[in-house]
């Protein structure tokens, strides 16, 4: 577990991004409807959305099985060695191609795209992040593997949970022009992995949102392949890690 001072008023440092795609996977866990939100709520059941990839590169059936709440940071996992690294051997449900690489910027769609919510599940063979939007337009991200996170524009360091974090700046989401958009707007926080004592993913940082881009810092507890998804209806970033 890293821990350091964070700060909540930046400008990310743009450096790298995947755009892959998404279908429908069987999550585990009970299935029901998820609910953008506005702000994090205390852990329940696990949620579900059928996803319907809107880019093109493979394609594998896919559910979200997911919880939406901050809590408390996990401490260390257990390590294990991740089921399968080419596309032929993906457990089923995972979305896109994998890869342990950091991904360069790719840029959005015109729009006013606002983070409502983010949440975690965990799979047979790969666990998942779900980062949710409302408004209009498509995001474009980056991402990049670190074990020292920095806050946008100030440099700060910022404290994670795990061993490695993997950082994703989104781009598309300025700050709302009106006081209703700006209620909707996620608050910085802290949610933990659904599987954070044992899994990969042991938790996302929400940071800020500075200059029309999102930061988020997703604590894992070692180095995995992963790949990065965008699905419409609701708008979300979807990312899998293999484990």
């Amino acid at each position: 577990m890293h821990s350091n001072t964070r700060s909540f008023s930046v400008r990310p440092l743009l450096v790298a991004t995947v755009a892959t795609l998404a279908l429908p996977l069987t999550a585990c866990g009970t299935e029901s409807a998820d609910a953008p939100s506005s702000s994090p709520t205390p852990p329940t059941a696990a949620s579900s959305a059928a996803d319907s990839p809107t880019t093109s590169t493979s394609a594998h059936a896919a559910a979200e099985s997911t919880s939406t709440s901050p809590s408390t940071r996990a401490t260390a996992a257990t390590p294990r060695t991740h089921a399968a690294n080419s596309e032929n051997e993906l457990p089923a449900g995972f979305l896109g191609t994998p890869s342990a690489e950091d991904q360069p910027l790719t840029y959005s769609e015109a729009g006013e795209l606002i983070p409502v919510s983010v949440r975690t599940g965990a799979h047979e063979g790969y666990e998942r992040v779900v980062i949710e939007f409302s408004g209009s337009g498509k995001p474009g991200w980056y991402t990049q593997y670190t074990t020292t996170p920095t806050a946008q524009g100030s440099g700060f360091a910022i404290d994670y949970p795990g061993e490695i974090a993997l950082v994703i700046g989104v781009e598309g989401t300025p700050w709302p022009s009106t006081p209703e958009a700006a209620g909707r707007f996620l608050d910085p926080a802290f949610f933990p992995g659904a599987n954070a004592d044992t899994g990969v993913v042991a938790g996302v940082e929400y940071t800020n949102t500075f200059e029309a881009q999102s930061q988020f810092i997703i604590g894992l507890n070692r180095r995995v392949p992963y790949a990065v998804t965008y699905l419409e209806e609701p708008s979300r970033l979807v990312i899998d890690f293999l484990v």
